[in-house]
């Protein structure tokens, strides 16, 4: 018969958060979750910046391509910022940034329903 990790160890083991269990890779992933908001974010203000300059460079890939919508960069500037906000351990802000976010969403869906 196999013997198996005692229940408490294993509820002790499980229950630490990942930064205690292992320091190197808590660092790698926060590294890669504020790459991530801020490149969403640095996307956001490029397509915002284009939308106020007319620079349909700014605002689609392709020609054949839909261009981005304002309020989809705006939306995208406050994930971001949510994101690198979360990271840093601000959560008010990040709770606000998540906040404009969904009334924004919502606002442009109720658009489409009207």
């Amino acid at each position: 018969m196999r013997q198996g990790v005692p229940q408490q160890q294993m509820i002790t083991v499980t229950s630490r958060l990942l930064f205690e269990r292992n320091p190197s890779s808590w660092h790698s992933l926060q590294l890669l979750a504020m790459m991530a908001g801020a490149a969403t974010a640095a996307l956001g203000l490029s397509v915002i910046t284009g939308w106020h300059l007319h620079s349909e460079t700014l605002l689609q890939l392709h020609p054949t391509y839909a261009p981005m919508q304002y309020n989809a960069a705006l939306n995208f500037v406050l994930c971001g910022t949510g994101l690198l906000a979360l990271t840093c351990g601000w959560s008010r802000v990040a709770a606000t940034c998540g906040a404009l976010a969904a009334v924004i969403g919502f606002l442009t869906f109720s658009e489409y329903l009207l």
